[in-house]
């Protein structure tokens, strides 16, 4: 049976009715009734209004399956990425003409448009999955796989779960709101998992003290000036060995290091206080507003007044974030 065909049961227990496509109630939530699947799993498809479209970073579906032997499906060949985080038992998926089995803490982030095939390894398969997009969900996905390969482990994977279970009840909450936690849910998971990425790329390549001493520095100091000269003899090697082996370690140069820095404090100035750009660029460590914009636009997508104005007409400004 295909996905726009499944036979779904309202929680409370309402008759069996056909689901044939995206529901614009994000309240509808569904007991999938299929073979190969328990009764408990879960799938809620999730229409995203054209402002979570054109701003956020956007819930297509979302869900929980407890897959049994015989269980495969392929690619949805639609736009967006799907992410697999595998709770218990053991899967597949065959992807690039390899065959990789996934067991508990694997996770797996994929293409939609390309081809792959995912199943149950042995008996059975539990796991949490996303169908998602945005306007830079492409940049993340291609920062994840430059390392060569489409799946990571996780040491963490409670907090992973907790996060699913956030965006599951995100899917069928009508809170006005939800978009904006969806947005913060996914950004959160595939940031997670460029940490946990990079942290196992610096493991197994025995990162050298240095790059250590100079991932500290610049975490420390990137509101202040920082040039290649300073950082070479902060570290006591040549700048032309540092800036070569920065990338290797780390996976980007030293300067979109710094950027990335100076960006994520940008964002949370230009969230959560009223000074003004001028200053803001200052307090991040680029004196000139002028190339402090044009940065922040290159990496961000939005000028910094066009970001601040878009979060302030969320009117999203309490301490505490609000139940979904």
């Amino acid at each position: 049976m295909s996905i726009s065909e499944e036979t779904i049961v309202d929680f409370d227990g309402a008759t069996p009715q056909k689901q044939t496509g995206p529901v614009n109630s994000p309240n509808i939530t569904a007991n999938i009734k299929r073979n190969n699947l328990s009764k408990d799993s879960i799938r809620i498809i999730y229409t995203p209004t054209p402002t979570a479209i054109s701003t956020f970073f956007f819930i297509q579906r979302v869900g929980y399956y407890e897959a049994s032997n015989g269980f495969i499906r392929t690619s949805p060949h639609l736009e967006g990425y799907n992410i697999f985080l595998t709770t218990s038992g053991s899967g597949y998926f065959d992807f690039d003409g390899q065959h990789h089995v996934l067991r508990s803490g694997d996770i797996v982030w994929l293409d939609c448009k390309k081809d792959y095939t995912i199943g149950v390894e042995d008996e059975s398969w539990n796991y949490y999955w996303i169908q998602f997009n945005g306007n830079s969900a492409r940049g993340y996905y291609k920062e994840f796989t430059k390392y060569g390969n489409n799946y990571t482990h996780v040491n963490n994977l409670e907090r992973f779960k907790h996060l699913f279970e956030v965006m599951l009840n995100l899917a069928k909450s009508s809170s006005i709101r939800r978009e904006i936690l969806a947005n913060d849910s996914i950004v959160h998971i595939m940031t997670l998992l460029l940490e946990n990425r990079v942290d196992s790329s610096l493991t197994l390549n025995s990162v050298p003290e240095y790059i250590r001493q100079s991932i500290n520095y610049l975490n420390w100091n990137y509101t202040n000036k920082v040039n290649l000269d300073d950082l070479s003899e902060q570290v006591g090697v040549s700048k032309f060995h540092l800036s070569r082996n920065f990338k290797r370690y780390v996976g980007v140069n030293i300067s979109e290091y710094l950027n990335a820095n100076r960006m994520r404090y940008a964002r949370d100035l230009l969230k959560y206080t009223d000074y003004s750009i001028k200053s803001i660029a200052q307090l991040c460590g680029i004196p000139q507003p002028s190339h402090f914009s044009a940065l922040f636009k290159e990496l961000e997508g939005y000028t910094p007044l066009q970001y601040r104005k878009k979060w302030e007409a969320t009117g999203y400004f309490e301490e505490n974030e609000p139940n979904p």
